[in-house]
């Protein structure tokens, strides 16, 4: 699963910013949860104020690690191709995904920017089918820089018409 054999990911390339930005999600999401458990007072600690800061950021400087170590596998792991009927996209060092989409069955395709993709100068692109949404199953590539994304978007809308057109 290997990029290095995909012509697509390195016409319209995924920027390193996605380690960053998945790791920094993760580490936001975290941080919630602490803030969350400080909060209501859910904790199996009876910690001073000082080995409770040593606690909670030994914790955090962990996800961070882990995270940091998984995203950079996600992303020499992440592959895109277009091929002459469909694309594929395979995704996750740990449980490996892959989706495949036929040009025909594309309804709409579509870029979007979350708060750490907009920061990072990143875009999601989304390819949306009929039955995308009943299947739990939506494609996406994350991590595009702006003129990736809308290339990608482009060279897809362009396939999805003449594919609708030659049926």
């Amino acid at each position: 699963m290997s990029n290095k054999f995909s012509q697509t990911r390195k016409n319209f390339p995924i920027s390193r910013r996605l380690i960053l930005k998945r790791t920094a999600e993760a580490t936001v999401l975290l941080v919630i949860l602490l803030l969350v458990m400080y909060f209501f007072g859910i904790s199996t600690f009876e910690l001073n104020f000082n080995q409770t800061s040593i606690v909670v950021g030994s914790a955090i400087l962990s996800v961070i690690i882990i995270a940091l170590l998984y995203e950079k596998a996600y992303f020499s792991t992440y592959f895109y191709e277009l091929t002459e009927n469909y694309i594929i996209i395979k995704k996750d060092p740990v449980m490996p995904r892959e989706i495949t989409v036929p040009y025909d069955r594309i309804t709409s395709v579509t870029i979007d920017r979350d708060i750490f993709d907009f920061l990072l100068g990143l875009c999601d692109l989304h390819i949306s089918t009929e039955n995308a949404a009943f299947l739990g199953m939506e494609a996406h590539i994350d991590g595009l820089t702006r003129a990736a994304a809308n290339g990608l978007q482009g060279v897809l809308q362009t396939k999805m018409m003449e594919t609708k057109k030659n049926l």
